[in-house]
């Protein structure tokens, strides 16, 4: 089904956006470097800066080039290897844990979507288990229309290729979507990708670059204007910048 100003979907991105998961993110990590008796703890200023690499493997052998440097190129691939497995394991465990809500508005805006008959879709990087636990823990009631994740993809954000993937198995073209995003990264590939997006900042985004967005916001209930953002918001074009 199309609305009368034609949007047929909304494309969420999945951490920091459908919920602030870059927390638990952090001390699994942490948690992983600790039980490999590594000296390593990543402090919130450091993961910060490091976010700016998509993917948490990726992230982790950036990390680990410079600091284990003396350690061979296949030993350090090795021990990314190890402490991401572990990493990933300890994060869904803190997510069984029930420390994982979704931000706010969240669900709101997307039983809106469906109870007009657009199609709500996640566009993520992160690996399908991981994203499914989140997607059970937060919004367990709501039916995805298409599901991409990392393992989906031969380029992760801020390249366009999850949101092209997206777009070609619900059969639409990109100005009939709005993507959901809270990151720089996330922005770019949405842009790239054609789809106009709308940006809500976490602790760990904020300050960043979004002029390319649509509309910037703190969360989906507190819009630019203090209102929260409706279907209704988002179909109408004057409201775009």
């Amino acid at each position: 089904m199309t609305d009368r100003h034609g949007l047929r979907a909304l494309l969420f991105d999945l951490d920091g956006t459908i919920a602030d998961t870059e927390e638990l993110h952090r001390q699994a990590f942490n948690d992983a470097f600790e039980a490999h008796h590594l000296p390593h703890r990543w402090s919130p200023g450091l993961y910060r800066r490091l976010l700016r690499i998509p993917g948490g493997r990726e992230r982790l052998s950036h990390f680990l080039d410079g600091a284990e440097a003396t350690l061979s190129p296949a030993s350090r691939d090795d021990l990314a290897g190890r402490l991401h497995a572990f990493k990933t394991e300890r994060y869904r465990a803190h997510i069984a844990a029930g420390d994982l809500a979704p931000r706010p508005g969240v669900v709101r805006l997307m039983a809106e979507a469906r109870a007009a008959g657009l199609c709500v879709g996640v566009v993520t990087t992160s690996h399908r288990h991981a994203t499914k636990a989140v997607l059970k823990a937060v919004v367990p009631e709501v039916i995805f229309s298409t599901l991409i994740t990392g393992e989906r993809v031969s380029a992760k954000k801020p390249h366009p290729e999850a949101y092209l993937k997206a777009l070609d198995q619900l059969e639409m073209t990109a100005d009939q979507a709005v993507a959901v995003e809270d990151s720089e990264p996330g922005l770019a590939a949405a842009r790239a990708a054609g789809l106009r997006c709308v940006i809500t900042l976490n602790r760990w985004t904020q300050g960043g670059d979004f002029a390319a967005a649509g509309l910037v916001a703190d969360d989906l209930d507190h819009g630019p204007d203090g209102q929260p953002i409706t279907l209704a918001t988002l179909a109408t074009p004057q409201r775009w910048m």
